[in-house]
């Protein structure tokens, strides 16, 4: 598909209208369309989805923050005679914070926000299960409150979600021009975290709230709400690097040549010896590292493949 400039214009347009609701709905109180228009176009949708319970909840929210931090974990120790010490790996850590607003348009908007919010806030705490009696019995934690998490590319089970890079014309050699995701949901391809401590702002100072119910007895909706919260990543898939079987991958290669035959120098000869020359060189590449990713690995965390 040709990128024209006035599908850029469109796209940068939408996001302009969504960052102007964001920005200014406190103030005018009025707004058509905006951050709609923009989760509806990108897919920019914040999931999580509760291992307890299966609930799924969805923020239509502006990321103000995302920062993913990989550490790895070294134990060291010194020894007599030695300058340097000795380090003993241990694992490799990863844990991403996120920050999120979300706003809305109209009242049935707002108290969808602020029940996402509170349904959100009840998937971080267990499950618990009685002994004995059903009423009275006592209570034992059955199921501890982990969760998935989704976000676009960026916090995705990459072993189940794909990107792929397809060349545009126009762009340079090294550039890439449109982007195909492919996408599962956050029950397939999400990833298993541990979550943390979420801050819940209510922006009442700035935006105020919409006051509903009788006389004496009011609800306060926000119009406007930050969060933000850390999460471990639990990877449910192998990481990091095989040593490499180089018997085994020289008959796997030599195996998807079904044409040609060798030589007695280890040459491809034949008709097929074009198809051949290119597994061969395949050959090469893998056997000149000391190691392979393992299955899956090679999208690893973002799913950027290049073709």
């Amino acid at each position: 598909m040709k990128v024209t400039q006035s599908t850029l214009d469109r796209e940068q347009r939408i996001m302009r209208k969504g960052q102007h609701c964001h920005t200014h709905y406190g103030a005018s109180g009025l707004c058509h369309g905006g951050p709609a228009s923009f989760i509806n176009h990108t897919g920019a949708k914040l999931l999580f989805q509760s291992m307890v319970t299966g609930e799924v909840v969805g923020f239509d929210g502006f990321i103000t923050e995302f920062t993913d931090m990989y550490e790895p974990k070294f134990e060291t120790q010194e020894v007599y005679g030695r300058m340097d010490p000795i380090a003993i790996y241990k694992n490799t850590t990863r844990r991403i914070n996120i920050a999120w607003t979300v706003v809305g348009v109209n009242y049935g908007e707002l108290t969808h926000n602020w029940h996402n919010v509170q349904k959100y806030i009840q998937m971080l705490y267990p499950a618990y299960k009685r002994h004995s009696d059903e009423f009275t019995g006592s209570l034992a934690l059955s199921n501890p409150p982990l969760m998935k998490l989704k976000f676009m590319n960026l916090a995705m089970d990459s072993a189940k979600n794909s990107v792929k890079y397809r060349r545009q014309r126009g762009y340079g050699k090294d550039l890439i021009g449109r982007v195909n995701f492919e996408n599962t949901d956050v029950k397939e391809g999400g990833l298993l975290v541990v979550p943390g401590s979420i801050t819940v702002n209510t922006n009442l100072g700035d935006t105020g709230a919409i006051l509903s119910g009788g006389k004496s007895n009011k609800a306060a909706i926000p119009r406007e709400i930050s969060l933000s919260s850390d999460f471990v990543v639990l990877h449910q898939h192998e990481l990091g690097h095989s040593k490499i079987d180089k018997e085994k991958v020289r008959r796997e290669i030599q195996l998807e040549s079904t044409y040609g035959t060798m030589d007695s120098k280890g040459n491809y000869i034949g008709p097929g010896a074009k198809l051949s020359k290119k597994l061969k060189a395949k050959e090469k590449k893998i056997l000149s590292g000391g190691a392979i990713p393992t299955k899956d690995f090679t999208n690893f965390p973002y799913g950027v493949k290049k073709k």
